[in-house]
């Protein structure tokens, strides 16, 4: 008896913190230009988020964002480099 509340109450839990986060996320994101065909062209994060995300957390937001799914990869379209390398 005491598992079921104990699982019912971390569901709710979890439940209740989701809306946070993704507002948390939206409150990253400064501006977010979208194309014709619905999807963004450029995503710009407010002064806090640059400063708070690291690469791993700025790489799962890029994913939120751009409703990528758990089979989707990113990958670099092109690479530049400059005289200094």
């Amino acid at each position: 008896m005491f598992h079921k509340y104990h699982a019912a109450a971390c569901f709710a839990l979890g439940l209740a913190t989701l809306p946070k986060l993704a507002s948390a996320q939206a409150a990253l994101v400064q501006q977010k230009e979208v194309g014709a065909d619905g999807q963004p062209t450029r995503i710009e994060f407010t002064a806090a988020g640059r400063a708070t995300l690291s690469a791993t957390s700025a790489k799962q937001v890029l994913r939120q964002q751009l409703s990528l799914g758990s089979k989707d990869e990113m990958r670099a379209a092109r690479t530049e480099v400059d005289e200094l390398g």
